[in-house]
């Protein structure tokens, strides 16, 4: 459940929020909309710590992450849609990153005890959350969103 209570955000002498309240449960879609400029994205940037209201409360479990995905992509980077999706996911990037950093620790024969354990410790709780975020079914997830959103398989892989 994300909570959100007497969030306020000033720019300059316009407020971009004053005092909204709301709460999200688990389970339900909540579509954001509104004009270009009136804060949908900085909105997000809030629930995403990226930016700091000027005053309210966010209430937010810790193993809820929210992703998004940018606005406008780049014109020709070489990526397929269900590639800038999966991109969007740097929760699960960071920690399979980490995870690769810790194999290497584990690998390098020099690697003394103590930084072994610990590199074992830590690889256990990265597991833990890579296991929480789903993140071996993550692709089917993605294609799951990008089917809803109207795309089709063949559009995944353009």
């Amino acid at each position: 459940m994300i909570r959100v209570q007497n969030l306020t955000l000033n720019y300059g002498d316009r407020y971009l929020f004053d005092d909204i309240s709301f709460t999200v449960t688990q389970g339900e879609k909540l579509a954001i909309t509104g004009r270009n400029g009136s804060g949908k994205s900085t909105l997000f940037k809030i629930l995403m710590e990226q930016v700091r209201p000027d005053k309210g409360v966010i209430e937010k479990p810790k193993e809820i992450t929210i992703g998004t995905l940018r606005q406008e992509l780049p014109a020709d980077n070489g990526n397929t849609i269900k590639q800038e999706v999966l991109q969007s996911l740097t929760d699960i990037k960071v920690l399979n990153d980490e995870l690769h950093q810790l194999e290497e620790i584990l690998s390098n024969p020099n690697t003394d005890e103590k930084k072994m354990m610990a590199a074992v410790e830590r690889m256990h709780d990265v597991h833990h959350r890579l296991e929480y975020l789903n993140a071996d079914k993550i692709e089917g997830e993605v294609e799951k969103i990008l089917g809803g959103l109207g795309f089709s398989a063949g559009d995944f892989d353009r």
